[in-house]
């Protein structure tokens, strides 16, 4: 008895340093490496004029989306986490990318924490997790769109919590999640209305939650995501691409076509080919393990190392009887956020970017697999391929990450090495000479 009770205690002094020792590995020259990348730098001025006006750089209050650099849009959640943060602390690079790590480190813990009546499964998420070349990549710098995923993550492990517990207050927070993953990211507007419709079903049919409780899973999630689908239907329906208002929400300048992350349409004859071919490049990408965009990824090391994707396929059928009832159900939870995923692989153009919700689904299930390998061998399985990973994992950020010839130290961002942070009579100043532009020359 006391030999268990002291590898648990070991087990979670072990999770405990290794979250520790990743803290601080992710705000290792966090102001210098990477540079500030040219989107980073847009987003970096809209937080500030947010700071310094209360409006974005176009102007607006309470917007439901940037314009972006080039009138193609960034999303808003990240800005309004930040903008507290930097209000008491004072902007510069660490206050601005410190909430990014703070955000991913918290998913990561709450996931750890979840899973954690199982504690060799809650050692596994958390070794996939640290392991994960994308998670440490995206956490280092602030490109909007990889808050999402983040978002989502966070919302699965509250409605895990919410099964659980039955607490109401558990139940907003998945849908006030879930919704913020929704309004960080375009692309995900083709997986995320599938998977909640897929996963009410689920939970319905398994009467896992009772239709009052579905119904108040969907009218809070709707009242929250109602600015934005009117934003997308006069965006997409209506083609309205001007300044618009809804309440206190404001609609930004906006090209219509937000097409840039989905294939190219060459008409219904070449719709199916095209579809096929996009799913086939996909599948090379994360297998070669390079998206061949070096601000995403390591050629060789991908989003998840590419071995580890034989446990994240292993995590999507693991046996029953390794996991208890509460724990299956989060299981099958990522299971078809997986399932409901596969649609946008043929028609999302594959990136790590792009596909960046099947980046966390793929850890998630690859914690699964890692715990399953425990399970149908032994614990000295385990430790093999964790020190693997972690033997992997360290040769990614020592020689190709903070290496002094690397992209991310010396190429990253265009250029942009370091950024001077606006004054507030310069972000005023931007700002006025942005809602002039816009107002001579607006987007048809």
């Amino acid at each position: 008895m006391k030999s268990i009770i002291s590898r648990k205690k070991l087990t979670f002094v072990f999770i405990l340093f290794l979250a520790l020792l990743y803290l601080s590995l992710l705000c290792y020259k966090i102001t210098t490496v990477p540079n500030v990348f040219v989107d980073e730098r847009t987003y970096m001025q809209e937080v500030q004029s947010l700071v310094y006006t209360g409006r974005d750089l176009n102007g607006l209050s309470f917007p439901v989306y940037f314009k972006g650099l080039f009138g193609n849009g960034q999303s808003v959640p990240y800005a309004l986490m930040a903008v507290p943060f930097i209000k008491i602390f004072g902007f510069s690079t660490l206050t601005f990318r410190l909430p990014m790590i703070l955000l991913n480190l918290s998913n990561i813990l709450l996931v750890v924490s979840y899973t954690i009546k199982k504690q060799n499964l809650s050692l596994s998420m958390l070794v996939v997790f640290l392991t994960s070349p994308w998670i440490f990549i995206s956490s280092r710098w602030v490109l909007d769109c990889n808050v999402a995923p983040i978002f989502f993550s966070i919302s699965l492990v509250f409605l895990a919590f919410y099964i659980d517990l039955r607490k109401k207050y558990l139940l907003s927070l998945f849908c006030l999640f879930f919704a913020a993953s929704v309004y960080g990211y375009i692309a995900g507007w083709i997986f995320l209305p599938l998977f909640f419709v897929a996963v009410s079903v689920y939970l319905y049919r398994n009467k896992i939650l009772v239709l009052k409780e579905l119904a108040l899973m969907w009218v809070i999630s709707l009242v929250l995501l109602f600015p934005l689908i009117l934003f997308a239907f006069r965006l997409l329906v209506f083609k309205n691409s001007s300044v618009g208002h809804f309440l206190f929400i404001s609609y930004p300048v906006m090209q219509m076509q937000r097409g840039g992350s989905l294939i190219t349409y060459h008409g219904l004859s070449h719709l199916f080919p095209d579809m096929i071919n996009n799913f086939i490049q996909g599948v090379s990408v994360y297998l070669g393990g390079n998206d061949a965009l070096p601000w995403n990824s390591v050629p060789g090391f991908g989003a998840v190392f590419p071995p580890v994707l034989l446990l994240s396929l292993i995590g999507l059928f693991n046996y029953k009887k390794h996991l208890s009832e509460g724990l299956l159900v989060y299981k099958n939870i990522t299971s078809i956020a997986f399932f409901t995923y596969i649609p946008s692989l043929f028609v999302v153009r594959p990136n790590f970017n792009h596909w960046n919700f099947l980046n966390i689904i793929l850890i998630l299930l690859a914690g699964f697999g890692l715990y399953e390998f425990y399970k149908a061998f032994n614990v000295k399985i385990l430790k093999i391929i964790i020190c693997a990973l972690v033997a992997v994992f360290s040769i990614f950020v020592s020689r190709y990450y903070f290496n002094n010839n690397s992209y991310f130290v010396k190429e990253f961002g265009n250029g942009h090495k370091y950024y001077k942070p606006m004054s507030r009579t310069e972000t005023k100043k931007l700002q006025k000479d942005n809602i002039e532009k816009w107002a001579k020359h607006p987007i048809n």
